[in-house]
């Protein structure tokens, strides 16, 4: 990367804006030179900015960078172009700043907003690059191939800060070193290693843990010979596999014989229960047996005792059950006669309402007959007088119609009154017109004759010839042609004309004969036609409550017609009824006092005392039907239990009872023994499955944690007895040699091979510490090894300007082969004397010989006589400026 042009507005001490032309540089060393503070460095932190939006230092960010003295209205930017690959590009750049708004407040004060910060990216083919401010910094990175942080690094070499790191400890250049090479990743790859070998050491201990619950829920007895083998291996914090598992087989072993001995002893006593049982329960079932006969034999003597109040019972029922048969017939009987009296009742009222009926049939047919008769003699009167209303609505009617045909006739009339006078208003003056043309014509035509006369010949009109005043010619005359155009112009008015006359006097023809008809007709009609309506309206409603009272008397009467006839049904149905209702209650009293004479009942009180028991009746059915199922249960089962009794007695079973108790209190000792026994069998069962589980695990992760282990302390550099030299600083260390030897390059030209730096032998450094990067100096001619904080002022400063190019060597090549064609040194020439630092600037020269342009920033006077081209930066009220000075 090359810079041409530099411009700056703003920004930093350059108040104005200020362009810097770098592009009269080919190659060689210039100088940038200028008073403390007056903005040599800035040059730097601009370019910076232009290209990624930083400066050259760490703590100045772009937008602290606007000058603090600027007008408010000054833009702040920055505007570079450089060459890269022999491509040119232009960037420019401004930060976030505060401005002047174009608004003010309500009060009329000045607003201030914020400038946004942009960037602009010119590509080498003139076209702007699309995209955002991270879009723009992606592509600077891409096209120099360099980050913010390599370009200070490789472009900028600050010998305070290359001090720093001559002179600082193996722990401090490690920090750097992971900065500037980006090592962080091997130091990730040691925390991975060691937060893997941290988990793998986790879980083994977890599944120590895990053992050891196991352990603890292991179930021994207490007194078991292999209890204190149990107990000795509780107490380890990790027991072998072999012991532990081969005590877990001897205890499920030991578990299985006590199992299978106090399975058979259960069994055994199972037996003797079980026999026992069985004569417990034969016994208790012959005393249940005798038992049961004793009580039948009780119940069948109770049976016998009520056996005559049941027989009396059973007499009762039967002569209730006689009663209820006489109170059927005798309610037959009671509801036919009730049938028979209220069918009568309702044939009185309905031959009652059949009779004035009649009456009103009469009444009714009497006014019909009067409606029928108003009917038939007024609607023939109402019909005449309607027609002839119509007759005098039609006359009204056409009327109206005479009288708008009238009124359109006189407005044709005054139509065709006003087209006559037009068209002979027309006429006239055309035909004025063609007879003013006509007779212009005519002089013309005795104006062209008299052209053509001449002295002594005859005249073609009057044949005379002499001609003493011939016609003058007429200027404006028609010609022929002319002359038949007005003439049909005229004709076609005239013919118009005559349509016109002939359509008036057609139209007063017509209005005149509109006019006699209308008289005559308005003569026929002397009423309006609001009174014909009323008149109309007047007949309609009487006609219509003719035909109302005429069909309502009808109606009415046939209403009453159709109420008589139902009536008369309705009576005929009654007298049928009531015939069959009485030939009923006939037929039902006969049937019940042939089936009363039929009963046991002597009388009729008999019968109806009898009666009042019929309430009672199922009740006592149910007690003689209960004391009949009783007595026939009692008497089988009593046969059924004597023939199983026979020759038994009751048994005394306490004893038995006793013992048969005795044994299940031992069967469930001996059941929850055996329960303990397979319960312990099952747990051991279950925790041996685990255990050989768990140490096959271990197995496995045990090989991984061994390994894991070794490699973290191979990578934290904690293996015993070694040198704290960790992954990141190995690989740091190799950075630091080819840095040094890049450097040791230089620095031997600058001394005149007199020392180089080394890092430390590994064999040398510290046991304890973070150790690694240590850098000692080499004196070639006594071959002498010293501390680098022996060197002197001047020395120091060589060996980190060595340093510094070094640097940027490795760091070039770490960016895959950039293209860096500028480099920038910031002070530190104060220091050497003549000598060295003529070595110095000869060294510098080396880098120009490769292509490269190097500006120096010093303030130092010598420089100014060893170095031709100078960028002189002054500096007053108004800001910085920059100005070429060559000799």
């Amino acid at each position: 990367m090359r810079p041409l042009t530099l411009e700056l507005s703003a920004f930093g001490s350059y108040i104005l804006p200020t362009s810097i032309d770098f592009s009269d540089l080919d190659q060689g060393i210039f100088l940038i030179t200028g008073d403390t503070g007056a903005g040599k460095t800035t040059i730097f932190d601009a370019i910076t900015f232009a290209l990624y939006g930083e400066s050259s230092g760490e703590n100045r960010e772009g937008k602290m960078m606007r000058s603090a003295g600027c007008e408010e209205g000054a833009p702040t930017y920055v505007s570079f172009t450089f060459s890269y690959r022999g491509k040119v590009y232009h960037i420019k750049r401004n930060p976030d700043y505060p401005r002047l708004s174009s608004r003010r407040d309500k009060d009329g004060n000045v607003k201030y907003t914020t400038e946004a910060a942009s960037v602009t990216l010119t590509m080498p083919d003139g076209q702007v690059f699309p995209g955002k401010i991270r879009e723009v910094n992606e592509k600077i990175v891409s096209i120099i191939g360099l980050d913010a942080s390599q370009f200070r690094q490789i472009a900028m070499i600050a010998q305070g800060d290359f001090l720093k790191l001559l002179h600082a400890s193996s722990k401090e250049r490690q920090e750097i070193f992971g900065e500037i090479f980006e090592t962080g990743i091997y130091r990730q790859v040691q925390e991975i290693l060691k937060e893997k070998a941290g988990a793998l050491a986790n879980q083994l201990k977890e599944e120590q843990d895990r053992i050891a619950r196991e352990l603890d829920r292991v179930e021994c007895e207490p007194q078991s010979p292999l209890a204190p083998e149990l107990l000795r291996l509780k107490g380890q914090s990790m027991p072998l596999k072999e012991e532990v598992l081969n005590l877990l087989k001897d205890l499920l072993e030991k578990g299985k014989e006590e199992q299978l001995a106090q399975q058979k002893r259960v069994v055994i006593q199972d037996e003797k229960a079980l026999k026992l049982a069985g004569e417990i329960g034969a016994g208790e079932a012959t005393n249940k047996l005798l038992k049961e006969y004793e009580q039948a034999l009780l119940e069948h003597e109770n049976l016998k005792k009520t056996a005559p109040e049941m027989a009396l019972l059973e007499t009762q029922l039967e002569r209730t059950k006689m009663a209820k048969a006489l109170v059927v017939l005798e309610n037959e009987k009671l509801r036919a006669e009730k049938h028979a009296q209220e069918t009568a009742e309702e044939l009185e009222k309905v031959q009652q309402g059949l009779k004035e009926l009649r009456f009103k049939e009469i009444e009714k047919e009497a006014k019909a007959h009067e409606s029928a008769i108003l009917y038939e003699t007024r609607e023939p009167e109402l019909s005449a007088l309607l027609s002839e209303l119509e007759k005098k609505f039609e006359k009204l009617i056409q009327l109206k119609k005479a009288r708008a045909e009238h009124q359109t006739k006189k407005q044709g009339l005054e139509t065709a009154l006003k087209k006559e006078r037009l068209a002979d208003m027309e006429f006239q003056q055309v035909n004025a017109a063609y007879e003013g043309g006509y007779r212009l014509f005519i002089e013309a035509q005795a104006g062209f004759l008299a052209q053509r006369l001449a002295p002594g010949e005859p005249c073609p009109v009057c044949g005379s010839s002499q001609h003493p005043k011939p016609a003058t010619p007429v200027a404006a005359a028609p010609d022929e042609q002319e002359l038949e155009v007005l003439k049909q112009k005229r004709d076609q008015a005239e013919e118009m004309r005559s349509q016109c006359a002939k359509a008036l006097a057609a139209a007063r023809n017509s209005e005149a004969e509109g006019r006699v008809l209308l008289k005559e007709l308005e003569e026929g009609v002397s009423e309006s036609q609001e009174q014909l309506e009323e008149k109309k309206k007047q007949l309609m409603l009487e006609r219509k409550n003719l035909k109302r009272t005429q069909e309502e008397s009808t109606s009415e009467l046939t209403k009453l017609r159709l109420e008589l006839e139902k009536l008369g049904g309705a009576c005929t149905s009654l007298e049928a009824q009531q015939k069959q209702a009485r030939s009923e209650g006939g037929e039902r009293a006969q049937s019940f006092a042939q089936e009363f004479s039929r009963s046991s009942f002597s009388s009729e009180e008999e019968y109806v005392k009898q009666k009042s028991s019929i309430p009672q009746y199922e009740k006592d059915k149910k007690v003689y039907e209960e004391y009949q199922r009783q007595a026939q249960e009692v008497s089988v089962r009593l046969k059924t239990i004597r023939a199983q009794v026979e020759g038994k007695s009751y048994q005394d079973l306490s004893r038995r009872q006793e013992e048969f108790a005795s044994l299940q209190s031992e069967l469930k000792e001996l059941r929850e023994h055996l329960t303990l026994c397979q319960n312990s069998v099952r747990n051991n069962e279950r925790i041996l499955e685990q255990l050989v589980k768990i140490y096959t695990r271990i197995g496995k992760r045990q090989e991984e944690f061994s390994t894991m282990e070794t490699l973290n302390k191979i990578a934290s550099g904690s293996v015993s007895g070694s040198r704290k030299l960790d992954f990141e600083t190995y690989v740091q260390r190799l950075y630091f040699r080819e840095v040094l030897n890049a450097a040791n390059k230089r620095l031997l030209k600058m001394t005149g091979e007199e020392f180089m730096l080394q890092t430390r032998d590994l064999g040398e450094l510290a046991l304890k510490g973070r150790t690694g990067l240590e850098l000692d100096v080499y004196d070639l001619p006594s071959s002498a090894v010293r501390d680098v904080k022996t060197l002197s002022g001047g020395e120091s400063f060589m060996a980190s300007l060595a340093m510094a190019l070094g640097m940027a060597d490795v760091v070039t090549r770490r960016a895959g082969g950039i293209t860096l064609d500028t480099l920038f040194v910031d002070e530190g020439f104060g220091t050497l004397d003549d000598e060295t630092r003529d070595q110095a600037i000869k060294v510098l020269q080396t880098q120009v010989g490769q292509g490269k342009i190097i500006g120096i920033i010093s303030h130092v006077g010598e420089l100014k006589q060893q170095i031709d081209t100078k960028l002189e930066i002054t500096k007053d009220e108004k800001g910085s400026r920059a100005t070429w000075q060559k000799m």
